[in-house]
């Protein structure tokens, strides 16, 4: 995999809200800005609801990924 490659390359529902540039590098170091506030219902949903959550989920106003690190205790 290549850290530089957007994450849409492997998973291309990612691909919305503002998300199509983040790389996985972005992802790994929390920089992506989704920390997202989706409710991920862990255990409940399954691991693929999780993820569509995650993938349909916006990247956050005013933020340029890569610039600043953000996590989420559930999402990041």
């Amino acid at each position: 995999m290549d850290l530089e490659a957007p994450v849409a390359v492997y998973v291309p529902e990612f691909e919305v809200g503002g998300k199509e540039a983040i790389t996985l590098r972005q992802v790994l170091t929390h920089t992506g800005g989704f920390r997202s506030r989706v409710d991920l219902e862990w255990p409940v949903l399954s691991w693929e609801e999780s993820v569509d959550r995650v993938c349909a989920a916006p990247l956050e106003r005013n933020w340029v990924p890569g610039k600043k690190a953000g996590y989420h205790i559930a999402s990041g």
